[in-house]
C-alpha cells in the first residue's frame, strides 16, 4: 500500500468514525411537562370561643361570712380617744369600701361582716372593723339595685357616728367623702337606700 492510498484509506475512516460518534441533536418535539405542586386547601379559621357569663353585679350576699383573723385579732380602741384626722378618713373610706363588695364580690352589703374582706385589703382601713364591731360608727344597710340606680350626692347618707343624730359628728356620703355635721344638718340627709 502507497503512501497516499493509506493516508486516503485513514482519511476514509477517520471521516466514518467521525459520522457515528457524533451527538444527536436534542429533540424538541418530547419536551418533559414539570408537574405542579397539589394546592392545599387553607386550614378553617377556628371560631373564637364565647365570653364567660357575666356576673350578676347584684347576686344574693352569702348568709355566713367568715372575717379575717387579722380583724379579728385587732386590738380594741376607744372611739373617743381616736384623733379627728383619723375619724374622718375612716369615715372617707366607708363608702368605696361599701361599693368594693358590689364590683368585687357582686352582691350589695347587707351587715358589716360583709365588709370585711375589703376592710382586710389595707392596713390603714383594719382599725376601722373595731369601731364597726364596737358600734361606734352605724352603717346604713337595706339598699336595693335600684338604689344604685340613682344619683349619688353629698346629701346621701352612707355611715355615721352613733351619737351624729343627737349631737351631730362624721358622717360618709355619696360623694364618697367625710364631714362633720351638727344633728340639724344630719336630719336633712337622706339615708342610702331611703332616696326617691
Amino acid at each position: 500500500m502507497t503512501i497516499a492510498a493509506a493516508v486516503v484509506g485513514c482519511g476514509g475512516n477517520q471521516t466514518a468514525s467521525t459520522k457515528s460518534s457524533a451527538t444527536p441533536a436534542p429533540n424538541t418535539n418530547n419536551k418533559a411537562v414539570a408537574q405542579q405542586p397539589a394546592k392545599s386547601e387553607p386550614a378553617p379559621t377556628p371560631k373564637p370561643a364565647p365570653p364567660p357569663p357575666k356576673k350578676d353585679m347584684f347576686g344574693p350576699p352569702p348568709a355566713v361570712v367568715e372575717v379575717p383573723a387579722r380583724l379579728k385579732a385587732m386590738a380594741a380602741e376607744d372611739w373617743a380617744e381616736v384623733e379627728e384626722s383619723k375619724k374622718q378618713f375612716y369615715m372617707a373610706v366607708l363608702p368605696s369600701l361599701y361599693m368594693g363588695v358590689t364590683s368585687k364580690d357582686n352582691y350589695i352589703p347587707q351587715k358589716i361582716e360583709h365588709l370585711a374582706a375589703r376592710i382586710d385589703e389595707r392596713d390603714l382601713t383594719r382599725p376601722l372593723w373595731k369601731h364597726l364591731e364596737q358600734g361606734d360608727i352605724v352603717v346604713v344597710f337595706g339598699a336595693t339595685k335600684a338604689d344604685y340606680m340613682r344619683p349619688m350626692s353629698g346629701n346621701i347618707l352612707f355611715a355615721y357616728e352613733k351619737d351624729a343624730p343627737k349631737k351631730g359628728g362624721y358622717v360618709a356620703t355619696g360623694s364618697m367623702s367625710a364631714r362633720k355635721v351638727t344633728a340639724e344638718e344630719f336630719a336633712k340627709l337622706t339615708k342610702f337606700g331611703k332616696q326617691k
